[in-house]
């Protein structure tokens, strides 16, 4: 190998492991923001003991803190099920949209994993928060995937569902109107939420 090539080799091979190495992802005075058009939040239902259903709301709104402080707004008239009438039906008899605008979640993240986290690769964290509407607040603990992506982006994905019981949020009476409604004999009071977000560094 010449030496020209020789040199050429170690300069590529120099930028490689910088880029590889990267700086740090997180730090106090970062600030991430809901991709709301990447991320996605799933919600099953199920009716009569036998037919599972899922459904989504299409608007999400949060941020990430570089000190792990994370909050995010669901929003309630965003909810599709993939029936209209049924969209209406829980946005009046179950959430109240007219009065309660969206399930609030706050929580924290212990970041400091991420600090030496290279570009496309994952960690596994543990996410504590409290979701809350209107008055009613229930605490959750679940385990969720954080991977580094390109330009300082974050994805936060669920490891498993993240299991609601309505009764915490006192939802009992929505359900059984939904129930009565539909002329169901049952929908079940437990509901699996899974979520996949992508956060971008905030701009200035």
């Amino acid at each position: 190998m010449s030496k020209a090539l020789f040199a050429k080799a170690i300069i590529t091979l120099s930028a490689f492991f910088a880029l590889q190495a990267g700086p740090a992802i997180a730090s106090e005075n970062k600030e991430w923001t809901i991709d709301n058009d990447a991320s996605q939040l799933h919600f099953v239902s199920v009716k009569n003991n036998a037919i599972g259903e899922v459904s989504t709301f299409e608007t999400l709104k949060g941020h990430l803190s570089g000190n792990g402080q994370f909050a995010l707004e669901i929003l309630l008239d965003s909810v599709n099920t993939g029936i209209e009438i049924r969209d209406q039906r829980m946005k009046e008899h179950l959430f109240n949209s007219e009065t309660n605008v969206a399930f609030i979640v706050n929580g924290s993240f212990d970041l400091e994993q991420l600090k030496e986290q290279k570009a496309g690769t994952s960690s596994q964290h543990t996410l504590e928060a409290a979701i809350q509407l209107g008055n009613e607040t229930v605490d959750i603990t679940a385990p969720v995937t954080i991977q580094t992506l390109p330009d300082d982006q974050l994805r936060v994905t669920s490891a498993s569902p993240v299991i609601i019981e309505v009764s915490s949020l006192k939802l009992d009476k929505g359900v059984d109107k939904l129930k009565s409604l539909a002329g169901l004999r049952s929908i079940d009071r437990v509901v699996p939420v899974t979520f996949d977000l992508y956060l971008k560094p905030k701009s200035e």
